[in-house]
């Protein structure tokens, strides 16, 4: 299963790479991205059960690395 993510910004430094919570999902970090990190690509994405990626379980830590 693919999850969903996210960029923004721009440039050439290594990118940012940004991890919700277990109530969140990964477009809460937009407006970071795009006002105070504008310059950096960032990158997000919804783990499993959250945000617009897939909702099967399982949930683990075993099956996001995977």
């Amino acid at each position: 299963m693919r999850l969903n993510t996210y960029s923004w910004g721009h440039g050439d430094g290594s990118p940012i790479v940004c991890v919700h919570g277990v109530a969140g999902h990964a477009e809460i970090f937009r407006k970071l991205a795009e006002d105070t990190l504008a310059d950096r690509p960032v990158l997000a994405m919804d783990l499993r059960g959250h945000g617009r990626s897939g909702w099967l379980p399982p949930w683990n830590l075993e099956t996001h690395v995977a």
